[in-house]
Order: structure tokens, then sequence, then C-alpha cells
């Protein structure tokens, strides 16, 4: 995970980008510090009532782990990953590769006290998507907030 800043009107140009290195935003991604790792391509971000944030992802990216990890500002520095859930996901389904990716939060989602979070399923088998239209669709859970942690 690395983070990133950019004025909105400047997002298309690239050399406009800054990038945090642990202490400041430079430019160059190469210079960017890895904040934390063990992190899918699609996560999300979002800040707590409490004033912390949340990360959500999927473990390693294509696993059926789906974990969370605490911090005091969106670059962190982020606790250790707590998985929150594991899907059942290949063995409840009756074709091979199916995997799950891409868990997030949806807080405009939520309602006050918990975390919508949607993860996604798919399948290496095209013609399988025609037999089983379950596959590829989102599925949701939810983390209830008790106002510490979750």
């Amino acid at each position: 995970l690395l983070a990133a800043r950019v004025p909105q009107d400047g997002f298309p140009q690239v050399n406009t980008w800054e990038f945090f290195d642990g202490s400041n935003w430079v430019a160059g991604a190469e210079n960017a510090a890895r904040l934390t790792d063990r992190v899918s391509s699609e996560l999300s971000v979002t800040p707590l009532p409490n004033g912390r944030f949340i990360l959500v992802f999927t473990v390693d990216t294509i696993t059926r782990t789906i974990g969370y990890r605490m911090g005091v500002s969106p670059r962190g520095p982020w606790s250790v990953t707590h998985p929150i859930y594991t899907s059942t996901f290949p063995d409840d389904f009756p074709v091979e590769g199916v995997w799950c990716y891409n868990a997030k939060a949806h807080p405009h989602l939520s309602e006050p006290g918990e975390l919508l979070i949607s993860y996604n399923v798919n399948c290496t088998d095209f013609w399988a998507h025609f037999s089983y239209a379950d596959i590829y669709r989102p599925r949701f859970i939810r983390m209830v907030y008790t106002g510490a942690e979750f």
C-alpha cells in the first residue's frame, strides 16, 4: 500500500502527483514508502467516528479471507491484520476455479454503528458463469462498530 496525493485538476498528469516517503510528500512513485503489505489491489480506507481509520481488503489479494487494519491517519501507521470473515467459496460451489477478491467497505451504504463490506466472486471457467449465474456477483457482510474498535 502506497499513498499519493494530487490536485484535482492535475489527476491526469502523473508528474503532478506526490508520494508519501514515510515522512514527507515527494515526487516519483519510486520514492514512496510501503505503508503496509498483504493487501488487495482494490480496497478501502474509511474514517471512523472515533477519528481513526479502517483499511478493509482481501488478505493476500485473491483469497477467501477479508481483513482489516486500524490506523491513526489514511497513511497509517497500520495495525496488524485482523481477519473478519472467511468466505465459504469455493467449498460450497459445484465448479472448480472459484475465487474471492476486492473486499472493500461502503460507509455511505452503512447504518450507524456498522460497516457494510462487499467482496466479489469469480471463476476461471468462463462457461461456468452460464451454468451458475450466482458466481459472478458481489456478496456483502456487515461489521458492527462497538465504539472503540471493530
